[in-house]
């Protein structure tokens, strides 16, 4: 098989995330996408507890077959490191081919992330770009570009937003938005 790997804060998870991953998957044939909540980020605290975004995470992919979600990264080391998350879904997937979905902007750090080498040998890195977006970074071989729809949402922009009252209605998957009401999450700035 070919696996997509997607991680990320998911804090919370917007259709940005849900069509990005759509488009990978369905440009490069792959069999599943894993979306991955991170842990525990080396460079940034997430405040809002991991259950509530891996729970938010399952709910924004529920509708699409080619689609989980993973909470692997609770029972690894921390921090969160990509290779390790990477190394130990080798270790459940060995038959099958794994691909690190990241952003172009994510690219521009990559050599500065923790074990570099050893991601590009567990994974091929699919890089996803938007229109006009220029790559100046010389890329490995095993590197994949796609370019995606520009869609200009962040998840601190929607925290914010939720927090303020202004509707989020689109941009959030419904049964996500319910979960944040119910839960009252980014109802204070001490959430955010």
């Amino acid at each position: 098989m070919q696996i997509g790997v997607f991680g990320g804060g998911f804090n919370p998870p917007h259709i940005g995330h849900l069509i990005a991953c759509e488009i990978v998957r369905q440009k490069l044939k792959l069999n599943k996408v894993i979306f991955i909540p991170t842990f525990f980020p080396p460079h940034k605290r997430i405040k809002t507890p991991f259950h509530h975004r891996v729970k938010m995470t399952e709910l924004a992919i529920e509708n699409n077959p080619y689609f989980s979600v993973s909470d692997i990264e609770k029972s690894l080391e921390v921090p969160s490191f990509t290779f390790r998350t990477l190394r130990e879904l080798q270790k459940r997937y060995p038959e099958d081919e794994l691909y690190l979905i990241m952003g172009a902007d994510e690219l521009r750090d990559f050599n500065n992330w923790e074990s570099p080498e050893e991601i590009l040998r567990i994974a091929k890195i699919v890089v996803l770009y938007r229109p006009g977006y220029r790559i100046i970074e010389e890329l490995p071989r095993s590197v994949i570009l796609l370019e995606i729809p520009l869609i200009g949402i962040s998840s601190t922009q929607l925290r914010e937003w939720i927090r303020e009252k202004v509707t989020v209605k689109y941009l959030i998957p419904d049964k996500v938005l319910d979960y944040i009401r119910e839960n009252r999450l980014y109802e204070d700035m001490h959430s955010i």
